[in-house]
């Protein structure tokens, strides 16, 4: 579930509609899928996705 939407991010970022926050006093962002997490660094202007993390949501910002 988490690597099809990871796919859908990379292939369309601006036009992303699912579950996708920046996060706050932070450079990254968050994608939830299920019951996981993934923290992303989103450069835009170069097709670049960087995950950072992924876990479930009650270890991933430990």
């Amino acid at each position: 579930m988490l690597q099809k939407e990871l796919k859908a991010v990379a292939a369309d970022w601006a036009g992303y509609a699912g579950d996708l926050i920046k996060m706050t006093n932070s450079p990254y962002h968050r994608l939830r899928a299920g019951g996981y997490r993934a923290i992303l660094e989103v450069r835009e202007g170069e097709l670049l996705l960087l995950v950072l993390k992924i876990g479930p949501r009650g270890d991933l910002y430990k």
